[in-house]
């Protein structure tokens, strides 16, 4: 099916990578969502937090009782989140399996929080929808949001992204680390040096 094509590519996700796909649908989906760009975004955030995930999304989605049925109306997206919206729910090897997200929403004047969860069940695919107030009370979801979703696949629907470096924290938990995790001590020393230096500028006149 198509998630797994959607998948393959979205594995290699490095900033110097490059990709070369056969399947004009795919092709097709890629350029119309402007994946070249926000990829390569979510990949400098990575950098930065450690950690990033695509997430496919499936608008005009056709279903009965949250299996997804074809539809000649359905458009594929995708979601790019930084490290801090990833929670991982099950670890195997390094690699996270099960996932939540979480994402913050403005809609009419108030805030909420979107968490979505990706959890196997019979060895698919199953995603759940929630949407909590600034409270932390789950609410009613938006009518564009389906409660749950049967895949009807073992294959993701989303893609970890991380830097190329071993992480080096033992609670990791599928996580990657951030470019920068080693060096704050470092960065703090420069920014401490670089601030007490103009100060001397600026006070000696």
């Amino acid at each position: 099916g198509r998630p797994a094509g959607v998948e393959a590519a979205l594995l290699r996700a490095e900033s110097d990578a490059e990709v070369n796909l056969e399947d004009d649908f795919l092709q097709e989906v890629l350029e119309s969502t402007g994946f070249a760009n926000d990829a390569n975004a979510l990949v400098e955030r990575a950098f930065a937090t450690g950690t990033g995930a695509i997430v496919l999304r499936v608008g005009g989605m056709e279903s009965a009782d949250g299996s997804v049925l074809k539809s000649p109306d359905a458009t594929l997206g995708f979601d790019y989140l930084a490290g801090e919206q990833v929670i991982p729910l099950t670890v195997r090897r390094g690699e996270i399996i099960e996932v939540a997200f979480s994402s913050r929403v403005y809609e009419q004047g108030k805030n909420y929080t979107y968490v979505e969860t990706h959890t196997l069940e019979d060895g698919k695919y199953v995603i759940h929808n929630y949407y909590l107030d600034a409270q932390g009370v789950e609410v009613s979801l938006p009518e564009h949001i389906a409660p749950k979703i049967y895949t009807g696949s073992d294959v993701p629907w989303f893609a970890i992204v991380t830097p190329n470096i071993v992480n080096v924290y033992d609670d990791a938990n599928g996580m990657g680390m951030s470019i920068f995790a080693l060096a704050i001590d470092n960065l703090k020393g420069v920014d401490l040096a670089y601030n007490n230096f103009l100060k001397d500028f600026e006070l000696g006149g």
